[in-house]
C-alpha cells in the first residue's frame, strides 16, 4: 500500500523537529519557499518527486523513511482492549510471533532484513 502525501508530510515534520530545524531552514535547502513545505508537511500539496529528493538531502534521509509503509505493531491494535495481564501477555506474544514471520518473510523473499 503506498504512503498517502499526508503521511509524507507528517513524517517530514517529525524528522525536522527531531533534528531541531526550522522549516525556513530545510526550505532553504531545498530551494523551496517555507510556505511550501508548510503545504508539504501538512499534506495540502503533493510533493512531486525532485522536492521529495531534496528533502530527503537535506534531512539526511533515505528515500525509504519517506514513502515505505511501516507495518503496525498488533500489540498495540489489540492492546487497549485486554482487561487482564494474561490476556496482555498473549497479545504480546502473537506480536512476537508475527514480527518473527515477517523476518522470516523478507530473508524468504531475499530481502536483507538488518
Amino acid at each position: 500500500m503506498a504512503v498517502s502525501y499526508q503521511e509524507i508530510g507528517r513524517r517530514i515534520a517529525a524528522y525536522r523537529s527531531e533534528l531541531g530545524l526550522s522549516q525556513e531552514a530545510i526550505a532553504k535547502r531545498m530551494g523551496i519557499t517555507r510556505a511550501v513545505l508548510g503545504k508539504i508537511e501538512l499534506g495540502q500539496k503533493a510533493i512531486n518527486a525532485m522536492e521529495l529528493q531534496g528533502v530527503c538531502d537535506a534531512l539526511g534521509l533515505n528515500l525509504d523513511a519517506l514513502t515505505v509503509e511501516e507495518p503496525r505493531s498488533l500489540a498495540l491494535a489489540f492492546m487497549g482492549s485486554a482487561k487482564t495481564d494474561s490476556a496482555k501477555q498473549a497479545i504480546e506474544c502473537v506480536d512476537r510471533l508475527a514480527e518473527e514471520y515477517l523476518w522470516q518473510l523478507r530473508i524468504a523473499r531475499g530481502e536483507s532484513p538488518c
